[in-house]
């Protein structure tokens, strides 16, 4: 019976499933930069659509890893931010960036990723 419950009570998977979701790393990657609008974080992303976008905005802000700030009503402009929460996940990132750069990626793909301006968050 406990072997059943397990899974559910574990944290790294419960922490993958949040980050893990398609576009969910993308979103807090560029967050950690600075505070974004809708439309900038969709020109980042042209290839998430809006729905998913926003489905994913909505999941990290009701996990407490972004805030949306609504900045007026006319014209209604909003835009997301780190949250101090969502900030403690920089060196996590880090690390898993720096992890992907020497155990995933090729060394073409290294070259590759230091060209187009690959960047470390520390």
């Amino acid at each position: 019976m406990m072997q059943e419950t397990l899974p559910s009570l574990c944290p790294v998977g419960q922490v993958m499933g949040l980050i893990g979701a398609k576009w969910a790393s993308a979103i807090l990657w560029h967050l950690f930069d600075r505070p974004l609008r809708f439309g900038t974080l969709r020109r980042m992303l042209p290839e998430a659509s809006p729905k998913i976008l926003t489905t994913r905005l909505r999941e990290l802000e009701q996990a407490g890893l972004i805030d949306r700030v609504i900045l007026s009503d006319r014209p209604f402009a909003v835009e997301y931010r780190i949250t101090p929460k969502g900030q403690t996940l920089r060196p996590i990132f880090q690390d898993l960036t720096d992890w992907g750069v020497v155990h995933v990626l090729t060394p073409e793909e290294r070259s590759a990723f230091a060209a187009l301006g690959g960047r470390s968050l520390r």
